[in-house]
């Protein structure tokens, strides 16, 4: 196993191997969802659940090492408790090393509704060679970061999310996005 996340309400566990394969696990029952062998082509360096509908979809993305990201959207089936899933590419090669997913969810900040994208979903990616931020409700990039020339290459950026004022926006509280990369901040 490489990496893990935990669903927000602890229902749902998400872990990544070194092989590729990705396995949604249902902690409630203590028993194995739905195992995914064909979302990842190499080593999985991040998992995270996004989020799941109110139609019970559970929407996650996956990290690997080669620098390929992908959407995948999971759905209960309708015999016995079974899943299935779709698999939808981010990124093919440009997020080269990728190892940090970091999410910035609706419920972090209640009330906040950005202009990004209806559920406020924010999703920035950490690779060796760049910072890369989407908006999950429609996917969309907004911003890419290069790493600084003081940087060390193949060194990792780390990111967090957190919400406060801002210097132009005073009235309200806005996500606040913060990269620690090798050296700078």
């Amino acid at each position: 196993m490489t990496c893990i996340d935990i669903s927000e309400d602890g229902h749902y566990l998400l872990s990544g191997y070194k092989k590729g394969t990705v396995v949604l696990w249902d902690a409630n029952k203590y028993k194995l969802a739905r195992a995914m062998v064909d979302v990842a082509k190499s080593e999985v360096t991040s998992v995270k659940l996004l989020y799941i509908t109110d139609q019970g979809t559970i929407n996650i993305v996956v990290a690997e090492d080669v620098g390929r990201i992908r959407f995948v959207e999971i759905n209960k089936g309708n015999f016995f408790g079974s899943f299935n899933h779709n698999v939808i590419p981010l990124y093919e090669e440009r997020l080269i090393g990728a190892a940090t997913i970091s999410v910035c969810r609706p419920s972090d900040q209640p009330g906040y509704v950005s202009k990004f994208c209806s559920q406020a979903c924010l999703v920035a990616f950490g690779a060796s060679n760049q910072v890369v931020l989407c908006s999950m409700r429609p996917i969309k990039e907004l911003i890419s970061i290069k790493p600084s020339k003081y940087n060390r290459k193949r060194s990792i950026p780390y990111i967090d999310w957190g919400f406060g004022l801002t210097p132009t926006i005073r009235e309200q509280t806005m996500p606040l996005m913060a990269v620690a990369w090798d050296r700078m901040i």
